[in-house]
């Protein structure tokens, strides 16, 4: 078989490499994970050629476990991987040597054996100046061999390595993710299942699966993305079978793309915020005050300037709220809660703006990045035409919020006796929708960080927070 970039000269030989430190890596593009191992590789910076300014490799890590094999790979500059002229490519090692013989252009997307042959995923989904990327060590064979390129022609752009060989060691393999428990840590907690349905939620083949998964999640609060097609009553109606009885559920759809929220609390009011929408639920009786949720849908693909405009939208709802200026009124401290599809697959700073909140002590709030519940992954979209990524997020005030148990349902990656001791099947979330659900409980009150910091202000002297 034929290389797809022949071009690249050098390939990275999997040989001797410094002892590898038993540590999970998670692919959710935060990189903390990292810090305890060393670079496998140092690609000399400047070396790029003054005709292609897109790609400076730099630094190279390598991990791996029974499963897969992790990359982190710094690029030099702020890009979007998968974005059109980006120019990132991958190959494995063609030589006759018993090795897997694969490859993948990230810019054009395509390479030759499919993503969920590979099992290829990528993080951040947004734009940044480092990546990491996982691959299925099935996929890979016994003795992969790695090149990267950011140029497809001679002598354009730069090559990793230059020249010789990156040597890794396929030995020593990382503890596996620990499984994460589908209930929650405390039954007080109260729990949401996010879960944008691409408008297939009525669809007859789809009832059992979202069944399936209903009952294996049981959530408190249930927000649900496009449901284009039916009204909100219609959609009770629909699930009300699946969903816990003996429960009075309360039910409204607003914003541009048909979000829907199910949820025992009265909503008592709903505020458009351009695809997203807002909710105001009546928690008071249960925990004291109500919750303003915000149930994402942004502009998704290449929509940047539309998603910019919601982003700036949804921070300024925020502090309108904060402020007593805004369309809902409510007690101060008050938890926020955003989740749903955010689409966030452009630049960085509108995940960072989002993030920023601000929540009601002027911090930043906090991106859950809830995982997979069996292997170290973070994506939330499972689809065919882009590498998987994570879409859909959870972003709460914690200065007055404490997350509990949190994750995302994929049901290939779990083992078969915990899929049958929840009612699932291997392909629920694969026929569901291209979506996976995304599970968060909560409880009103600060983080352990957030109560501590009140606490040493306190025995300093300092007022408490606003």
């Amino acid at each position: 078989m034929s290389k797809i970039f022949p071009t690249v000269a050098v390939a990275m030989a999997l040989l001797l490499a410094p002892p590898i430190q038993a540590q999970t890596i998670i692919v959710d593009g935060l990189f903390d994970d990292w810090q305890e191992r060393k670079p496998i590789h140092a690609d000399p910076t400047g070396d790029a050629g003054s005709d292609h300014e897109t790609i400076d490799f730099g630094r190279l890590w390598i991990a791996h476990d029974a499963d897969a094999l992790y990359i982190r790979l710094e690029l030099g500059r702020e890009v979007g991987l998968q974005e059109n002229g980006t120019g990132v490519y991958l190959d494995v090692d063609t030589n006759d040597d018993g090795a897997a013989d694969i490859s993948w252009d990230f810019s054009a997307r395509k390479g030759s054996e499919s993503l969920r042959t590979l099992g290829l995923a990528v993080a951040p989904t947004v734009t940044s100046d480092e990546f990491e990327i996982v691959i299925s060590r099935a996929a890979l064979g016994t003795a992969p061999k790695f090149s990267f390129s950011s140029g497809r022609k001679a002598g354009q752009g730069d090559r990793l390595p230059d020249k010789g060989s990156v040597v890794y060691n396929l030995n020593n393999a990382l503890p596996p993710a620990q499984p994460i428990a589908l209930g929650k840590q405390d039954p007080n907690h109260l729990r949401f299942l996010s879960y944008n349905t691409n408008n297939r939620l009525f669809e007859e083949l789809r009832r059992a699966p979202y069944g399936r998964i209903l009952a294996a999640v049981q959530p408190d609060v249930v927000v649900l993305q496009e449901i284009r097609s039916h009204t909100s009553q219609a959609t009770i109606d629909y699930l009300a079978p699946l969903l816990p009885e003996n429960e009075t559920w309360y039910h409204e759809r607003v914003g541009g793309e048909a979000s829907v929220v199910l949820s025992p609390f009265p909503i008592l009011q709903t505020h458009p915020l351009g695809d997203s929408g807002a909710f105001l639920l009546d928690t008071r009786e249960r925990y004291g005050k109500p919750l303003v949720l915000i149930a994402l849908s942004m502009p998704c693909c290449g929509n940047h300037k539309p998603r910019q405009k919601e982003v700036e939208q949804i921070q300024a709802f925020i502090q309108g709220v904060q402020k007593g200026d805004g369309p809902f009124s409510v007690p101060a401290q008050s938890p926020i809660l955003l989740i749903g599809d955010a689409n966030l697959v452009g630049p960085r700073s509108q995940q960072a703006a989002l993030i920023a909140g601000p929540d009601w002590d002027g911090s930043p709030m906090i991106d859950l990045v809830p995982r997979h519940t069996h292997r170290p992954l973070t994506f939330t979209w499972f689809g065919r035409d882009y590498l998987p990524g994570r879409l859909d997020y959870a972003i709460y005030s914690d200065s007055v919020m404490t997350a509990g148990n949190h994750y995302v349902l994929f049901t290939p990656h779990m083992p078969a006796a915990t899929r049958e001791r929840h009612g699932l099947r291997e392909d629920d979330v694969l026929v569901a929708t291209d979506h996976l659900p995304l599970v968060a409980d909560f409880e009103w009150g600060p983080s352990d960080t957030e109560a501590q910091a009140e606490a040493d202000d306190s025995q300093a002297g300092v007022a408490s927070r606003p």
